[in-house]
């Protein structure tokens, strides 16, 4: 008698984690489908399957994670696709009772959490509505077959995954009571879920109002409510991470700046939700700033934001401030003035943040030439080792990891962090997967997007952002960094180079140029108009050592220590630079010369990073 592969798939993707207003929505969405993916796998492993993945680093790893918990224990990430062996000589009924206990343990698990936020926004529910919608959220998908001996473990876990996404193509397509009323703001797939006169009682419930803190005219569904009221757990928003860069230089700095910093922080204390925040950030649950002198969201350090908060409420709109905490912002208002003035002179934090998306290289090649199931643990082990080495390495960087689902990634990282994080990320990964190769012997990489974007930006457009310049990284041939920066007002400016080609090794020696002040705005703008005046030279040893001399020229513009910059020192860079112009894609640089134009991108991004190195004042990242 055979044994038997099943699999497991869990849903929906989009409506737990991508619909999302805030971040705090989109990380908990995240955690919650972790969550149910988690107890999945345990029941899976509970009734006599064999986990081959998820392959935990420890046993307790699938312990779950109570809503009245500290969320510190939910450290551990469960993609929502589960895989198993089933013994031999297990019967149809054998197999479906295990299928049926998962497929229990997952609703239980999503009820839970749901019950929780029921109870917690209980007032301003429509209960007949939030009973229906508790019941039609979580998609279980099912399938398996026998681990055929002549085909082998990995044939047959091919044709097991080709009759998972056919059983996934037929869905459940249960009959559906629809209901004349708004749709949910987050994704508009399911109807609101909040009553008609919820404004009157947010208005004498200031907890639940700020915990949902809704938006005029915004509208939730049973999972919106859920990200929001399960649990007071906070997460960091991108202003916050934003304003890091600025934060830490003044720690370092010191002296009346650090005393003026934390008197701001002190009057945070008196507003309700910064005070909630600052609690849920020390637990541990996602991003921590509990080291920090500032442990707040970061709203309050933008002149503009803090107006924004202290105007009054408009029609519709409920006022989470009481008169003590309007007065406590007013007087941040006042004691900010001396670091963004002359006095102190730090000048506003730079609105800029990176958003870090990253994806392993051939992976279902890999997962393809597995031989054997053991091999296949050995692998979702070494992932699972990634996945937990990935937070420690986000957070070294002052990020904010999202998720980290074995080989996927996405993280809130400061500017001046991210294309450190990024070289650490990838040749972790590297080292992890080095004992596993495709056919062609080629081991596992991982490309990695940075999409450098304003803090006030739509969290969509954002998300959009760092998900291109994933799909950029993989483009020609894998293995890649991509970077874009998305300026307000301004054309994104995106360039892209194999890890190999050492992308991440320029822009942070541009950006110590620029710092120095070696590299000047003029001299980068002016290599643009050289990339229009050259577009149509031909490519020859002539033109190339043309086009040397007259970047020779924009370098000894600017003087560093009174001597003229000489470009033989930056040879190597500037070649490498111009290689990695002939793999970018000719809609990038129509009309211009490819390597002219890459040089200008590459040292235009490396101005924004250094514009936030200098706000860090070089203070590295701690350990959290």
């Amino acid at each position: 008698m055979s044994k038997f592969l099943l699999t497991i798939a869990l849903g929906p993707v989009q409506d737990f984690i991508a619909a999302a207003r805030r971040t705090r929505d989109l990380w908990f969405g995240s955690f919650l489908l972790s969550e149910i993916s988690k107890a999945t796998a345990l029941a899976v492993k509970s009734q006599g399957g064999e986990l081959i993945f998820p392959n935990p680093v420890k046993p307790s790893d699938l312990d779950p994670v109570s809503p009245i918990e500290s969320l510190q224990g939910g450290n551990f990430n469960v993609a929502n696709i589960i895989l198993a062996e089933l013994p031999a000589g297990w019967s149809q009924a054998d197999i479906q009772r295990i299928v049926n206990a998962a497929e229990k343990a997952a609703i239980e698990r999503w009820k839970i959490w749901a019950g929780e936020a029921g109870h917690t926004a209980g007032a301003i529910l429509e209960q007949t509505l939030w009973g229906e919608q508790i019941d039609d959220v979580l998609e279980f998908y099912a399938a398996w077959m026998p681990l055929d001996p002549v085909l082998g473990y990995a044939k047959t876990r091919e044709k097991l995954m080709l009759l998972q996404a056919g059983r996934k193509a037929l869905r459940n397509f249960k009959p559906h009571a629809g209901h004349a009323i708004p749709k949910s703001s987050l994704d508009g797939a399911r109807e609101s879920v909040l009553c008609k006169d919820r404004q009157k009682i947010l208005e004498k419930n200031r907890d639940l109002a700020q915990r949902l803190r809704l938006l005029p005219g915004e509208e939730l569904d049973i999972l919106g409510v859920t990200k929001r009221c399960a649990t007071k757990a906070a997460f960091a928003s991108v202003v916050r991470v934003a304003a890091d860069a600025w934060i830490r230089g003044i720690e370092c700095s010191g002296g009346d700046a650090l005393a003026a910093l934390q008197d701001i922080a002190q009057e945070c204390e008196k507003v309700s939700f910064y005070k909630d925040d600052k609690t849920a950030y020390t637990t541990g649950s996602g991003p921590t700033y509990k080291n920090s002198a500032f442990p707040y969201d970061g709203s309050v350090l933008f002149p503009s934001r803090l107006t924004s908060l202290l105007r009054p409420p408009k029609d519709g709109e409920i006022d989470l401030l009481s008169d003590t905490e309007r007065g406590a912002l007013k007087k941040i208002q006042r004691e900010l003035l001396p670091l963004l003035q002359k006095e102190l002179g730090y000048g506003e934090p730079e609105p800029y943040l990176a958003i870090l998306a990253a994806d392993g290289d051939r992976m279902g090649k890999t997962l393809s030439h597995l031989k054997k199931m053991q091999e296949h643990q050995a692998f979702s082990k070494q992932l699972a080792q990634f996945a937990v080495a990935t937070r420690s390495v986000v957070q070294d960087h002052q990020g904010c990891l999202v998720y980290a689902g074995g080989d996927d990634v996405l993280a809130f990282v400061p500017v001046d962090q991210c294309v450190k994080c990024a070289r650490q990320l990838h040749d972790s990964f590297a080292d992890l997967l080095k004992c596993f190769e495709d056919e062609q012997g080629n081991p596992p990489t991982l490309s990695v997007g940075i999409a450098i974007v304003h803090c006030t930006e739509p969290l969509e457009d954002l998300l959009n952002y760092g998900r291109d310049a994933e799909k950029n990284a993989k483009h020609p041939d894998r293995d890649g960094l991509a970077v874009g920066l998305h300026s307000r007002g301004g054309a994104p400016v995106h360039i892209r180079a194999a890890w190999k080609e050492g992308l991440d090794q320029r822009l942070l020696k541009w950006a110590a140029m620029h710092r120095e002040d070696t590299l000047s705005d003029q001299a980068v703008y002016g290599l643009r108009q050289l990339a229009l005046d050259y577009a149509n030279w031909p490519k020859n040893q002539q033109t190339d050592e043309v086009i040397e001399k007259d970047i020779a020229r924009l370098f000894k513009r600017k003087k560093a220590d009174g001597k003229s910059l000489d470009t033989d020192f930056f040879q190597g860079e500037l070649d490498a630079c111009f290689h990695a112009a002939e793999h970018d894609p000719v809609e990038v640089h129509q009309g211009h010369h490819a390597g002219i134009l890459r040089l200008a991108n590459e040292w235009i991004i490396a101005r924004k990073i250094a514009a936030v190195m200098k706000q860090a004042q070089d203070k590295k990242a701690v350990s959290l």
